[in-house]
């Protein structure tokens, strides 16, 4: 007995008319494309950060090298200007302060006593003798005796005061705002109580006097020029007083023995 397919169902179609499954490529949707298209562009900006990135670092690595060249330019430029400086304004052999630097040092120093009432004064100084240690000893030992001159002087004197080679065995002191002519006194006894003392070269104990000129501002001179040929007229005649008394003595001698 047949049964009935049923309303609807043609008779042919008693068995499934499905066809067997077949597999569809998937298709893009307009969504997937643009986050696909997206993803391509943030991996294209990330590559193009890290290569900005690294020109930043290159970048600043050559401007730290050009940075650390011209600190050692300038470093050498100033190291130059210091030794012009030396040059200009110290003696090369006892690097003490030059004429032009003493000159200029007075200058100043005589507005400061000025406003203060305050007197300044030079003291010049010669080395007696020296002549003979240079014949004797050679102008080597000459050259170390002066540059412990020189030390000595630095060091007898207020930091204040200014030491001055003023050439070949003559030195000249300027003593910046003192009192009265007590305190002119007392420094030039401090300074000869240094320089008088026994100096020790090589194992060569050599003796050693100073003849000192002093002049005072305003009371001996009213400017630079006039001070220094006032204490080098004094320093010569006490140097005279010297040479004379030393005769005086050594005919003295003679005479008793």
């Amino acid at each position: 007995m047949n049964e009935d397919p049923g309303p609807g169902t043609a008779a042919g179609d008693s068995k499934s008319t499905r066809q067997p499954s077949q597999r569809v490529r998937p298709s893009v949707t307009k969504s997937q494309g643009n986050g696909i298209a997206a993803g391509d562009h943030a991996s294209r900006s990330r590559s193009s950060g890290r290569q900005s990135f690294e020109a930043i670092l290159q970048q600043n690595r050559e401007l730290l090298r050009a940075c650390s060249s011209l600190q050692e330019e300038v470093s050498l430029l100033e190291k130059q200007v210091e030794l012009a400086s030396q040059l200009v304004d110290y003696d090369e052999l006892t690097k003490l302060p030059n004429r032009r630097l003493l000159r200029e040092r007075f200058t100043q120093a005589s507005i400061l006593c000025k406003r203060h009432q305050k007197k300044l004064a030079l003291l010049f100084l010669d080395l007696d003798d020296f002549k003979p240690v240079n014949d004797q000893l050679g102008h080597v030992t000459g050259d170390r005796l002066l540059q412990q001159v020189a030390k000595r002087l630095t060091e007898c004197i207020r930091a204040s005061d200014t030491a001055c080679r003023f050439g070949g065995d003559e030195f000249v002191v300027l003593l910046t705002e003192v009192n009265d002519r007590g305190g002119v006194l007392t420094a030039v006894k401090t300074v000869l109580a240094h320089l008088s003392a026994p100096y020790v070269i090589d194992g060569t104990s050599i003796p050693l006097t100073v003849s000192i000129g002093v002049a005072i501002h305003p009371d001996d001179g009213a400017d630079y020029a006039e001070l220094l040929r006032h204490s080098d007229r004094l320093m010569y005649r006490n140097k005279g007083f010297k040479t004379h008394r030393r005769r005086a003595q050594t005919a003295t001698v003679k005479v008793r023995t």
